[in-house]
């Protein structure tokens, strides 16, 4: 059980960002919820402490093209840069990762318009996973890796999000498999709820799509983590700052400084 947790908190970020067709379809502005030409974003968490404000290492840097797809982006907290490169189509051929003591790459290739292969190197890791896209909107990803094998199904609705994933992991003595059920609200891209057989994560969110109360309940329906968020907003309607509430106590506040293009 203790592996199906690990693999479930591995699992969900990917439920939003890290599958092929999602990023096909959508620009990386839509799916990190920006809005107008942002050209570049820079977001900075300040922990809050006895009523006092301290900046934390937590800091990250957004560089976007025209197109709204990431060129650059940078994690200060684990000092990590990454660059982006892409095709005549928009699609993403590579993703290299600077880290303080070695390298990571992502490179994909496109045989047709429903299968990608991505290659990934870091150091002596290495792996391989072929995406097929279907017509039942479901995409299956095949990973080879240096110590098992994976194979993911994802199912989509009908704006290309993700409402089910299924997992089968072989080992040498056994077979692992993860179910992962979401739900949306409206237009937003993000999930307002994904269930991992028990426990699971529900989210409100409000008009414009960004999460104003995060829950995280047990397999006994009990909420053993609740957050709520408010925003400000700029005239683009970003949030340039977000405040964090735990049990109705500020905890934390983000920061953002976006630029734009100029038309």
């Amino acid at each position: 059980m203790l592996n199906k947790i690990c693999f479930f908190f591995f699992l969900i970020p990917l439920l939003s960002f890290s599958q092929i067709k999602p990023k096909i379809v959508y620009n990386d502005l839509q799916r990190m919820n920006l809005k107008g030409n942002v050209k570049e974003v820079m977001e900075t968490d300040f922990k809050i402490e006895n009523n006092l404000t301290a900046e934390s290492k937590k800091k990250q840097f957004y560089e976007f093209l025209p197109g709204g797809r990431l060129k650059r982006k940078e994690n200060f907290l684990i000092e990590t840069v990454t660059y982006f490169a892409y095709d005549k189509k928009g699609r993403v051929t590579s993703e290299r990762t600077n880290r303080t003591n070695d390298k990571a790459e992502k490179n994909y290739t496109y045989p047709n318009d429903s299968v990608v292969i991505r290659s990934y190197k870091s150091g002596e890791f290495n792996s391989v996973t072929k995406s097929v896209l279907k017509k039942n909107k479901e995409i299956e990803i095949y990973k080879k890796l240096d110590f098992t094998e994976f194979k993911e199904t994802y199912t989509y609705d009908s704006k290309d999000r993700i409402i089910k994933s299924y997992g089968l992991y072989y080992y040498p003595d056994k077979v692992d498999t993860i179910k992962i059920s979401a739900s949306y609200h409206k237009k937003c891209l993000n999930p307002v709820s994904q269930a991992f057989e028990k426990p699971f994560s529900k989210d409100i969110l409000n008009r414009r799509c960004d999460i104003i109360r995060h829950q995280t309940i047990n397999k006994d329906g009990i909420i053993i983590r609740e957050y709520d968020y408010t925003y400000i907003y700029d005239k683009k309607k970003n949030w340039i700052e977000r405040k964090t509430y735990s049990e109705g106590k500020h905890i934390n506040s983000t920061k953002r400084q976006i630029t734009y293009y100029q038309k």
